[in-house]
């Protein structure tokens, strides 16, 4: 049995605009253990409780990764597309008709945006 060496990655936080410095501790594709960075200029090794979860997260069984849709009272996974063209959008608005009805929605912005 051959043992996965473990990796330091340093990256950032995903969840806010904030973009707090991580460092993963990372063996093949599992992240072991997720802490602030310390180097970071900015955050200097603080981290959020949502920040440091990041990891457990990235590993969650039963997260969806996919657009799903239900149908028939079922959620079924769809394509981008057909996701996409469900949702019909007023960008200066904030209003979103979702199946016909009319819905309020908020952007969701991230130091990737």
């Amino acid at each position: 049995m051959t043992s996965v060496p473990v990796e330091l990655k340093r990256t950032y936080c995903r969840v806010c605009i904030t973009a707090c410095g991580l460092v993963a501790e990372v063996a093949g594709d599992q992240i072991l253990k997720v802490r602030g960075d310390r180097e970071h200029p900015l955050t200097k090794g603080y981290t959020c409780p949502k920040g440091r979860a990041t990891g457990q997260v990235h590993h969650l069984e039963g997260a969806i990764t996919r657009p799903m849709m239900r149908k028939d009272g079922e959620l079924v996974e769809v394509g981008w597309d057909e996701a996409l063209d469900d949702i019909d959008v007023d960008p200066l608005g904030g209003m979103a008709l979702y199946s016909g009805v009319p819905i309020e929605i908020e952007p969701v912005t991230s130091a990737r945006s």
